[in-house]
């Protein structure tokens, strides 16, 4: 029977900060945790000479766990070399003496969450970071990389208000020592947030043909109405409504759509994507001088190139809980603020590793279902940011229970999925 290649595994769902941008800032009556360990070496042993690559993370600070090491170390003992095992971290645990024990441990990849060098500007966006010295952590961290085989990256989510300091971020992290740079862009678990929100989910390539057009979408929409209102009460015609069928056919011809309400934001707002845009080339073109491997997002997505990072991976996520998830996004129940609405995304689980083992509820009819219908996304996963109907509050974007090509969970407006936030699995 099959096996998943990547496992995420959360330490625990309890975090020492309070981070503006955080998910957990949504949850109410999420019991918090740590994992059970006999449920976590039970995984690791059925896991043996079936995975590649451990993600020792979730929503909480791994480190918070205080068996975070010995759950590294029986990781590398059980699984032996050939298995990568990672973990993402706000680093202010990451003090000299518990970072050795967790090197010792042998982990192969430390990502250090950091939004900016300036640390005012970092305690003003990871709330109670002031406490401690996260970049003092990760300078350590780096003399201590010299003494071990472990690569040490940093993962920035980019928001309106840092995304100037990215490149500068780029040039500091590659003269420290840095191996990698992760880029992910916000999502926006509440709407306080979505004026941060430096993207938009609209297909770059929709929006680069009505340009060329020079065509006011909204507008011509109404001038076609008006216009065979005329044919049929005049017998006249403006040409209005075949100017705007010739638009949407040449949408169609390209499998693109467009809701004019998004194009209409994208626009309005084209100076400041214009200048992320610029600013993110700027940061990749450092990167490729310095020698710094860096993924950064694009500032568009595209509904005919998505894909699930989980499911390119073969990879699956347990909670805390010790919940099989697909994803970090169905791992905990929240709402998102995305195209001009509010969509309460529910939790997801396939089954629990304290009543089954992790084969089992693999392959299990509904989790096979599930990665089918993901594999090629573009084709048979609708994307609601290029649809009308997304900004008029549909049936299908008010949670994740169905899309509307009948599939079961829905996934038409994740943003891991169109590149723009992005997973370190």
């Amino acid at each position: 029977m099959s096996y998943p290649r990547v496992l995420q595994i959360e330490p625990t769902n309890k975090c020492n900060l309070n981070c503006i941008m955080c998910v957990r800032n949504t949850w109410h009556n999420e019991q918090l945790r740590d994992l059970d360990y006999k449920t976590y070496t039970r995984l690791i042993d059925e896991s043996v000479n079936r995975l590649k690559r451990i993600a020792l993370y979730g929503f909480g600070e791994p480190l918070v766990n205080h068996r975070f090491e010995n759950m590294v170390s029986y990781a590398r003992t059980i699984l032996g070399d050939s298995v990568k095992i990672l973990t993402v971290t706000n680093g202010t645990m990451f003090v000299e003496d518990r970072a050795r024990k967790i090197l010792d441990a042998g982990i192969d990849e430390i990502a250090f969450s950091i939004e900016t060098f300036d640390k005012l500007k970092l305690y003003r966006i990871r709330i109670g970071a002031e406490n401690y010295d996260v970049l003092t952590n990760l300078r350590e961290l780096l003399r201590l990389k010299k003494e071990y085989d472990v690569r040490v990256g940093i993962a920035t989510v980019i928001m309106r208000s840092n995304y100037k300091e990215l490149p500068k971020m780029v040039l500091e992290a590659a003269n420290m020592g840095v191996d990698f740079i992760v880029f992910s862009h916000l999502v926006p678990y509440y709407e306080s947030m979505v004026s941060e929100m430096a993207y938009t989910l609209a297909s770059k390539q929709a929006i680069m043909m009505i340009e060329k057009l020079g065509v006011e979408v909204e507008d011509l929409g109404r001038k076609a109405v008006y216009d065979v209102l005329s044919q049929i009460y005049s017998g006249r015609s403006t040409g209005a409504k075949v100017q705007y069928l010739l638009l949407w056919k040449k949408l169609s011809e390209k499998n693109y759509s467009i809701n004019p309400d998004i194009v209409k934001d994208v626009l309005q707002k084209k100076r400041f994507l214009n200048d992320v845009e610029k600013t993110l080339e700027e940061a990749r073109k450092i990167a490729k001088e310095k020698g710094i491997e860096a993924r950064i997002p694009s500032v568009y997505a595209d509904a005919n190139n998505r894909s699930c990072p989980y499911i390119n991976e073969d990879a699956a996520m347990v909670t805390a809980a010790g919940d099989v998830v697909p994803c970090m996004d169905f791992a905990y129940a929240h709402p998102l603020y995305v195209n001009g609405h509010v969509k309460w995304i529910k939790k997801i689980v396939f089954g629990n590793l304290r009543e089954k083992n992790m084969e089992e509820i693999w392959n299990s009819q509904r989790f096979v279902e599930f990665r089918k219908v993901r594999k090629n996304m573009s084709k048979t996963i609708p994307w609601c940011a290029d649809c009308p109907f997304s900004t008029r509050y549909c049936w299908y974007v008010q949670d994740n229970s169905y899309d509307c090509y009948g599939n079961e969970t829905g996934c038409n407006e994740c943003i891991y999925s169109a590149g723009l936030a992005h997973c370190i699995i």
